[in-house]
């Protein structure tokens, strides 16, 4: 199953061709890094692969990390490593599954696409789930067709990791792109917050605080 969402706007699903997990491998990480070759894809002039990234690699997560810093704003250097370490390598349901853009000219990644292993139920069933998300392509390469590429790649390959079901939180400059690959809306969706400690948010906006007597 494949799945599109936005925060707080359009939550979409759509199906996934049928794949399951064994028991000694239930995300198929090991398999997909052997099986899955570089696939190229010309646009005009430009020539890109598609590759799976490891980000136990060093080099692999120094280039997840930096896509993020250009790219995402919702992204900052303070939580940088803390996020990665606690998304992409301590999630419960497995570890996260993510995709490279590589310009074959200068041979440099240009863009990433990640899904994170959630575990869900679905008409009563628990299935392998995942969320399609940090979808982050350089500025220069957006208008040349990869972002399509990439999220194509993406859902054709992630069944074979196991992965039944798959939605995203795509915001308006990306929902195009994952609807042109088959999302589909399914509902709507609201994301809410409870701040938990609130004197440093009284402080941020300036508010007096109580002193003791």
């Amino acid at each position: 199953m494949k799945t599109l969402s936005e925060s707080g706007s359009e939550n979409s699903m759509h199906g996934l061709a049928e794949g399951v997990g064994t028991k000694d491998n239930p995300g198929g990480r090991d398999k997909v890094s052997r099986s899955f070759a570089p696939q190229r894809i010309n646009k005009g002039r430009a020539a890109y692969t598609i590759r799976f990234a490891d980000p136990d690699v060093k080099s692999d997560r120094a280039e997840i990390e930096r896509l993020w810093l250009d790219n995402l704003p919702y992204i900052n250097g303070a939580i940088l490593s803390d996020r990665f370490d606690w998304l992409y390598k301590h999630n419960p349901a497995g570890p996260a599954l993510t995709w490279f853009a590589v310009d074959v000219e200068s041979d440099g990644i240009v863009g990433c696409a990640s899904v994170l292993p959630r575990q869900m139920v679905v008409d009563g069933k628990v299935v392998q789930g995942g969320i399609a998300v940090d979808f982050a392509i350089d500025r220069p390469y957006r208008s040349f067709g990869i972002t399509l590429q990439l999220q194509r790649a993406v859902s054709m390959q992630v069944w074979e990791l196991g992965i039944e079901l798959i939605f995203s939180f795509p915001n308006q400059e990306s929902r195009g792109v994952f609807q042109r690959i088959g999302y589909q809306k399914v509902g709507n969706s609201w994301r809410g917050a409870q701040l938990l400690r609130s004197f440093p948010k009284l402080r941020q906006q300036n508010y007096p605080l109580p002193v003791a007597a």
